[in-house]
């Protein structure tokens, strides 16, 4: 049986006196209005305590398997994701519906208080485009800034999901004159879907026999918060598909995987269940067991050492944290922990990056810098071509 709303919520609050809203232009704050509200002021920390999301505390019970038996056994029509995510689905509702008087109460004033913050002319979402899970993770958080911060990069998420849609369906109408330098990416597109996949699979199984490790290190689940796991798991997520379009991809090896931790449970139930056959190597053994520390480099952005070359016999890792206020230097201090070489990507020395652009680059975006830099050893190509809008071209 998956734990109620109000055990959930608990994590979170503390009962206080009473609640008031008061507004303005820029804020709206809650404070002393009824006996079973909840005191907020500007003080309080931007990122609230609890270590794993609504949907992880909710669905944790969810056997993959035996979905995934029940799917082989009836035969049924609908793929194993949209088993899996119905059931999901089903499971937020319902923790919906058994909210009581108290927390029904709270999810107005969210309701209100996104309200406000819309019409202020934040980039947030509208109303009607958040779901269950929405609202029960910004009833989860402990401020304004943190909701707000919260709804902005579902925003972000969602103009960046229709920015790659738009880039596909380019791809997928060249231009007319296309000529013979683009006669894989034709080929590619005669595909089907299916026969797409399993080129892509056959690329990735022979990575895994023959190709250069690329390490991802999981081990960072107990300094993220509710708000990190969704934009980490869709790198994870993207940097795995990007790396199968490679000709010659990466064999990924994700470690220190905890297997009932909220992000891979979270990375399974979105994206994995998708996928037949996931081409990669995930283990709860650490990097330092499996592979010899001679070879080993760290990757990290507070590193005052460069990359200058990328070297195909050692192998890199990159640490698997979402931190957007970059306040962390957990990469960094985990490989003076291990006492492993730890080297940055030598953006300054190549490009002039943008404006209050920080250098702690996405995973996805790593990858690409990674596979466009082994490829052809051109660091300012990689740049440009992964990360255009942070890189200044007019210098």
């Amino acid at each position: 049986m998956f734990p109620t709303v109000s055990r959930l919520l608990s994590k979170r609050f503390k009962p206080s006196s009473k609640y008031l809203f008061l507004m303005n232009s820029h804020t709206l704050w809650i404070n002393n209005v009824t006996s079973e509200g909840l005191t907020y002021c500007r003080n309080v920390q931007l990122y609230s305590t609890l270590k794993q999301s609504v949907v992880h505390d909710l669905c944790a019970d969810i056997n993959v398997s035996e979905l995934k038996a029940k799917h082989k056994h009836e035969a049924l029509s609908c793929s194993l994701a949209d088993i899996v995510q119905s059931e999901v689905e089903q499971r937020l509702s319902n923790a919906i519906k058994q909210l009581n008087e108290r927390e029904l109460r709270f999810l107005k004033i969210v309701q209100l208080e996104h309200s406000f913050l819309f019409s202020e002319g934040y980039s947030i979402p509208p109303p009607e485009d958040l779901t269950d899970r929405n609202w029960l993770e910004a009833m989860t958080m402990s401020s304004m800034e943190e909701r707000l911060m919260y709804y902005c990069n579902l925003e972000r998420i969602v103009k960046k999901q229709k920015t790659e849609g738009e880039k596909r369906i380019e791809e997928m109408c060249p231009d007319s004159n296309t000529d013979g330098e683009n006669s894989l990416s034709i080929f590619l597109r005669c595909l089907g879907p299916s026969q797409e996949e399993r080129l892509v699979n056959y690329r990735l199984a022979s990575a895994m026999l023959h190709g250069g490790f690329l390490v991802i290190d999981l081990g960072f689940d107990q300094h993220q918060l509710s708000t990190d796991i969704d934009p980490l798991v869709t790198q994870l997520w993207n940097l795995y598909l990007l790396n199968g379009a490679n000709l010659e991809p990466f064999h990924l090896v994700f470690t220190n995987c905890n297997f009932s931790g909220s992000v891979y449970r979270h990375l399974l139930l979105t994206y994995l269940v998708k996928v037949d056959f996931v081409m990669a190597t995930f283990t709860e053994k650490s990097h330092m067991d499996i592979f010899s520390s001679e070879n080993l480099i760290y990757l990290s952005s507070q590193s005052k050492e460069n990359l200058s070359v990328f070297n195909p016999n050692k192998i890199y890792i990159l640490g698997a944290y979402h931190d957007p206020l970059v306040h962390k230097k957990l990469s960094y201090t985990k490989a003076r922990q291990e006492n492993l070489t730890c080297l940055r990507l030598p953006i300054d020395q190549h490009v002039k990056w943008s404006h209050q652009a920080h250098k702690d680059l996405d995973l996805d975006n790593m990858v690409g810098i990674l596979l466009s830099a082994r490829d052809d050893g051109q660091w300012k190509k990689a740049f440009v071509s992964v990360v255009p809008m942070l890189v200044n071209q007019n210098v």
